[in-house]
């Protein structure tokens, strides 16, 4: 290897790292846009087919923290059971 292929080498990974350099300083000047973020609506699962309008529907929906939407509704019930006991002994 010469001399002139090692300096291109090193200018190709000098160029590299500087991407490397902006991308990361662009996201250290939103420090908090990631944990920031709001879900809008949950994403769907990998559990997807098409309909008959050719339209993608989730046949198992997850929501933020992966709880399906029966596990969501037997827990909101085990909730409020909780929540009417703790009254009755108040």
């Amino acid at each position: 290897m010469n001399i002139q292929e090692i300096i291109k080498d090193l200018k190709n990974e000098r160029e590299r790292l500087d991407r490397a350099i902006a991308a990361l300083e662009e996201t250290d000047s939103q420090p908090n846009a990631s944990r920031n973020r709001v879900l809008t609506r949950p994403r769907a699962s990998t559990d997807t087919q098409l309909t008959s309008t050719n339209t993608l529907t989730s046949t198992n929906t997850k929501t933020r923290g992966g709880i399906t939407d029966d596990r969501r509704k037997r827990l909101s019930e085990s909730m409020k059971k909780s929540w009417a006991e703790r009254r009755k002994r108040a």
